[in-house]
């Protein structure tokens, strides 16, 4: 491909491809549970939208940032695309460095061998604090905090859809899930 025939999106992957904003859409994700305890619910997708809208922005060279939303100054391809407070959301929460990469936590397809209920805790000593829980439900669900392990835990009797009137014993790490 040459710049003649492609397009700018084509030009642009050869420098910057799709795994990259998909790394920066988990670690993102990731550091705003650390820091607020809520998820930004991000995807590749918007962080392309994101630094689309950035670079356009910063090619029109507006002096404020409100200026793109504003009724007189308004840049309708940037408005369409993404709120402003969206925009400024994402501006302090863009993370590119993965903060968990010292947290080695047992991979899904390992860790389904071990029955539902199973569960693991991976912590990073290193400021901040960060308890890794990894459990087994239907599914492995991973959780990240800087203020709760998976203790105490709490064996209960369920019993199986499938199995009708069969019970089993299920591990839950309920100071997880007990609300």
């Amino acid at each position: 491909m040459t710049r003649q025939n492609g397009t700018p999106m084509d030009y642009f992957k050869q420098y910057i491809d799709d795994s990259l904003f998909e790394e920066m859409a988990l670690c993102t994700i990731q550091r705003e549970v650390l820091v607020s305890g809520a998820t930004l619910n991000t995807a590749p997708e918007e962080l392309k939208t994101f630094f689309g809208n950035s670079i356009y922005m910063s090619c029109l060279g507006y002096p404020n940032i409100q200026m793109y939303w504003a009724s007189n100054t308004r840049v309708q391809i940037v408005v369409e695309s993404m709120t402003r407070n969206r925009f400024y959301k994402l501006r302090n929460s863009v993370k590119i460095v993965n903060d968990l990469e010292e947290c080695k936590i047992i991979e899904d397809k390992s860790f389904k061998k071990n029955g539902r209920g199973a569960s693991e805790m991976v912590v990073r000593r290193s400021p901040p604090e960060l308890a890794v829980i990894k459990w087994l439900d239907n599914k492995p669900v991973a959780m990240a905090s800087s203020a709760y392990g998976n203790e105490p835990q709490d064996t209960r009797r369920t019993s199986s859809f499938w199995g009708r009137n069969r019970l089993s014993s299920l591990t839950s790490n309920f100071s997880l899930v007990k609300t």
